[in-house]
């Protein structure tokens, strides 16, 4: 019996202690490409092997003009692609560098501006990656270009649960 209960609790050590082969995150981002642009992001990866993980994000949130009064607006996102994850030797300090593709959809109803737009678009991002083997907090820059040839700059913060 208590070499059954010993070995439970070894796998159970080894465990928690393991690598994690998967992350879920939550987050804002900010930016523009025609509009300015707001939004909530969740998204989560997986560990393909290596420093290569699978990526996914979902965004929704809002656009703004410029210089106007926005009287209605919508911003979505669907994205997915791949990463590369490098840390120091601790782990407690990493880069990410991706390539996701997607879909986008903005609107925009405001004083001066009229525009509703969906576009294929792809983006590359890098961001850092600070914390803990579970809780990573991670900045993020990402550029994009849509198949309109509109280009856009944006930032992300994030927090994400590595498991």
């Amino acid at each position: 019996m208590k070499l059954v209960i010993a070995s439970l609790l070894c796998a159970a050590a080894s465990i928690a202690h393991a690598d994690p082969t998967s992350y879920v995150q939550s987050g804002v981002t900010v930016g523009g490409d025609h509009d300015l642009y707001g939004a909530i992001t969740i998204s989560g990866g997986y560990h393909l092997g290596g420093t290569l993980w699978a990526h996914g994000l979902l965004a929704d949130g809002g656009t703004a003009g410029v210089d106007e009064v926005t009287y209605t607006s919508a911003y979505t996102a669907a994205r997915a692609g791949v990463e590369t994850r490098n840390c120091t030797a601790g782990g407690a300090v990493c880069g990410i560098a991706g390539v996701d593709l997607g879909i986008r959809h903005e609107s925009l109803m405001a004083e001066y501006d009229h525009n509703s737009f969906t576009n294929a678009l792809v983006v590359g991002r890098v961001a850092g990656d600070l914390g803990s083997t579970h809780l990573r907090f991670r900045p993020g820059l990402e550029l994009s270009v849509d198949d309109s040839g509109r280009k856009g700059l944006g930032l992300g913060l994030d927090l994400a649960y590595l498991f």
